[in-house]
Parts: C-alpha cells; sequence; structure tokens
C-alpha cells in the first residue's frame, strides 16, 4: 500500500483524544499535590474547590475559582516584574 491510498480500514483518531491520558496525568499529578498538603485548617485552594463542586455549591465554586485566577496573576505579573523568563 502507497502512502497515497487512502486507509479506510483504520479510523483516524484526533490529536486531542490520543494526548488526553497525559494532559489527564499532569492534571492529576498536580492535584495530587494538593491532596497531600492538605489538612485540618490548611485547606489548598485546588481540593477544595474540586469538594465544593461535587457538593453542589457552584456559585461558591464560582467564587473562588475567580480568586484563584486573580492569585494566579497577581503571581505571575510579580514574577514577570522581577524578569522570570517564562
Amino acid at each position: 500500500m502507497r502512502c497515497t491510498e487512502n486507509r479506510s480500514d483504520r479510523p483516524i483518531i484526533p490529536d486531542f483524544v490520543k494526548r488526553s491520558p497525559l494532559a489527564c496525568a499532569l492534571v492529576l499529578g498536580t492535584y495530587s499535590t494538593g491532596v497531600y498538603l492538605q489538612g485540618p485548617g490548611t485547606e489548598v485552594l485546588g481540593p477544595v474547590i474540586v469538594s465544593l463542586f461535587s457538593g453542589g455549591s457552584l456559585a461558591l465554586v464560582a467564587a473562588l475559582s475567580v480568586v484563584n485566577v486573580v492569585l494566579v496573576a497577581v503571581g505571575l505579573t510579580l514574577a514577570l516584574r522581577q524578569g522570570v523568563r517564562i
């Protein structure tokens, strides 16, 4: 079979489907770090958002997500002003 022929016997899987397990592993890796740091009285924002979402408190999840975005933006701005290269 030449490269120019159509290979219709195998389905074409988009790249985002093939790479989604890698993205899932990266997200779970950062999430598990937050779970390990969490203790009584020292809740980490990521696991708190997930637990509130599973409990159905969507308004509180939205508010905490905005706080999270603001904190990341402030931290990134401060880092860039210090000369950190991304």
